[in-house]
């Protein structure tokens, strides 16, 4: 585990298929700690770009804990989660959806509606209506995790800061760019109070406004810092806009795909 967490993958990968060849031979094909040595591996060929020998790996990990440890246990839900997420890079959003729908059934009947990882994974639902142009099932998704992660955490988290600004990015798909600035406008005060001006997230925040402003023809004088910090992203090659907004693109409104800090 510590080589994989400094970024060692070459040096992990000899020892985790060192662990499952000598697994294999002692304990059988079928054992948990095999499935757990192989959701590693996956994991490797994960961070590496080789997506479909990780799904290999984890559709194999998933086999044997479905055995092992039944169909609801945490590790199967934990790798059908990874599954779901190399659809989702792959761009295989309803292959990503029927793993994330199942994972959300499984985690609301064991956790409750408002657990943070129900929370989480209601966002990457959000985030494939989004991709899919599904913009209202999208907003009522991260207006009820917005209401809950104030609940929770208090107007002033950084979590509720991203929930602003993935509401603001379905507006802003929806050509909503008023409702979008107002939304981005409290991720921005959250982000100052909280990680301060320099940060990439403060920073990224006053260019997704101004990419706002600049749909509506919009003055920059209402805050001549946005801008300044606008050109200070473009030099650090910092996103305007949060990962919600990576979807197909609108005719009448878009930003580029690539124009995301990839976690908030």
């Amino acid at each position: 585990g510590i080589l994989y967490k400094k970024g060692e993958y070459d040096d992990a990968m000899s020892k985790y298929q060192e662990a499952l060849h000598v697994s294999r031979s002692k304990l059988g094909n079928d054992n948990q700690d095999v499935a757990g040595i192989l959701h590693y591996i996956g994991g490797i060929h994960q961070k590496r770009g080789q997506y479909q020998d990780a799904l290999k790996c984890y559709r194999e990990a998933v086999h044997i804990y479905k055995a092992a440890l039944g169909v609801e246990h945490s590790a199967v839900i934990a790798t059908l989660l990874c599954i779901g997420n190399i659809h989702y890079k792959l761009k295989e959003f309803d292959q990503a959806m029927s793993l994330y729908t199942e994972a959300l059934r499984v985690k609301r009947k064991q956790l409750g509606d408002d657990h943070p990882e129900v929370l989480s994974i209601l966002k990457s639902i959000g985030m494939i209506h989004t991709k899919k142009g599904e913009n209202d099932q999208a907003m009522q998704i991260f207006v009820g995790i917005l209401h809950v992660k104030k609940l929770q955490l208090g107007d002033h988290h950084i979590e509720v800061a991203s929930a602003h600004k993935s509401i603001g990015n379905v507006s802003f798909k929806q050509c909503d760019f008023e409702g979008a600035e107002e939304q981005y406008m409290k991720a921005l005060s959250i982000y100052k109070l909280k990680l301060g001006e320099d940060h990439e997230h403060t920073i990224s925040a006053y260019a997704s406004i101004e990419c706002i402003r600049e749909k509506m023809n919009c003055d920059d004088e209402r805050n001549p810092q946005i801008d300044r910090t606008s050109r200070i992203a473009r030099i650090l090659r910092v996103s305007p806009i949060d990962e919600n907004l990576t979807g197909r693109k609108s005719q009448s409104c878009s930003l580029s795909e690539d124009s995301i800090p990839k976690k908030i």
